[in-house]
């Protein structure tokens, strides 16, 4: 009886692992640390030991008096070649700049980024005023999905907590940022605005899982 109770046990632990797409971990997302000088900054957007992907949704916020969003650029050459879709899109929302990025498989498969699921997913091109900011990932609206990388069913990678798979970057400042102020900006929220709309569109646009 013990034996079966154990085997029905690790068939449910098995099952709700593979349904909800929690079977892997997710990688380690980082962007750029660095101070600058005014002009035409490459914010490094990094992972560190992640699955191959299917799809992938990123969303972070700054200070839009110190970044302006030009593009993208350097793109991890798996995932350029493999787009259905991939781009950035600038938009204003609770007093900031938010900067929404996704990239989408065009054969339904898996792809790795870089080597073994290491390295450069792609440099993000801003004009930098000067000044201070954090850009900080935020993951609060979407139950998730905006900060969330999946497989080629659209299965979402575990990626709880998620400060520990998301690490937020800064130009202009060394002092260090959380994951709730964007340096200088106190009490945002967070509501879709009209202005500041900017993108960048590789190939043709396609309805797949969080986007937009």
């Amino acid at each position: 009886m013990k034996k079966i109770l154990f085997k029905i046990a690790i068939f449910t632990l098995s099952y709700f692992s593979l349904n909800f797409g929690f079977s892997q971990n997710a990688g380690v997302t980082s962007l750029g640390n660095f101070s600058a000088t005014p002009g035409t900054i490459l914010v490094p957007l990094d992972i560190s030991n992640s699955p191959d992907i299917g799809y992938l949704n990123l969303k972070f916020k700054y200070n839009g008096s110190v970044l302006s969003y030009i593009g993208l650029q350097d793109m991890d050459t798996a995932l350029l070649n493999h787009a259905v879709l991939f781009y950035g899109n600038e938009f204003s929302a609770g007093g900031l700049k938010n900067l929404y990025f996704y990239w989408g498989t065009d054969d339904n498969d898996v792809h790795t980024i870089g080597t073994n699921g290491s390295g450069l997913i792609c440099n993000i091109k801003f004009h930098y005023y000067g000044g201070q900011t954090c850009l900080i990932f935020d993951n609060t609206l979407n139950h998730g999905g905006y900060c969330e990388y999946n497989d080629e069913n659209g299965n979402p990678f575990n990626d709880n907590p998620t400060l520990n798979y998301y690490t937020n970057g800064q130009v202009g400042t060394t002092e260090p940022c959380d994951s709730i102020d964007v340096n200088c900006w106190n009490g945002w929220h967070i509501g879709i605005g009209a202005g500041g709309f900017k993108f960048q569109l590789l190939n043709h646009l396609v309805k797949k899982p969080h986007l937009f």
